[in-house]
This record gives C-alpha cells, sequence and structure tokens, in this order.
C-alpha cells in the first residue's frame, strides 16, 4: 500500500505528531515499513506509530505476525513474567 497524494498533501500540511494503523493498512512486514517511511518522509518531525493491538480479536498484526493471545487471556494467568513478555512481543 502506497499513500496517496491526497494523504501526501495532507501530511505535508498538518505536520501530525503521529499515525495510527489500522488492519486495512497492514498487509505484510515490509510494505508496513515502506508505508510508515513513506508517511515520515511527509513531516519534519519523528512520527509516533500506533497501532490498536489488544490481541484476540482485535489483532492488526494477525496476517504479518501470526495471532497474538487476547490480553484478557494473558491477565487470567495472574503472572506478572507472563504480563511483560506479552507486552514486549507485541509493543516490538
Amino acid at each position: 500500500m502506497e499513500i496517496s497524494t491526497r494523504l501526501a498533501s495532507l501530511l505535508r500540511r498538518l505536520q501530525p505528531a503521529g499515525v495510527i494503523l489500522f488492519a486495512r493498512n497492514i498487509k505484510d512486514p515490509q510494505q508496513t515499513w515502506r508505508l510508515l517511511r513513506e508517511c515520515q518522509k511527509c513531516v519534519s518531525a519523528p512520527l509516533f506509530t500506533c497501532i490498536d493491538m489488544e490481541g484476540g480479536t482485535v489483532d492488526r498484526l494477525r496476517d504479518a505476525l501470526g495471532a497474538a493471545p487476547p490480553a484478557a487471556d494473558v491477565f487470567a494467568t495472574g503472572d506478572a513474567g507472563v504480563f511483560r513478555k506479552h507486552g514486549k512481543i507485541i509493543g516490538e
């Protein structure tokens, strides 16, 4: 997915602090990286990138990285080590 001329123009004009990616924007890691690079080229400050990533049914990276467990399942373990590991995996 490439950014449209309209989106590039909007990014240049507004100079947002960040962007959010939805499932429709994410095809595979390489495409996502290219998309973010194109967005970054349009703004002067480093972009903060956000992805709605909860695991389970809200898993925007499922197709690119594989399924992540729902946050409720991770919480149900009661294990702080599992919490940290889950957060680290989806945060990277």
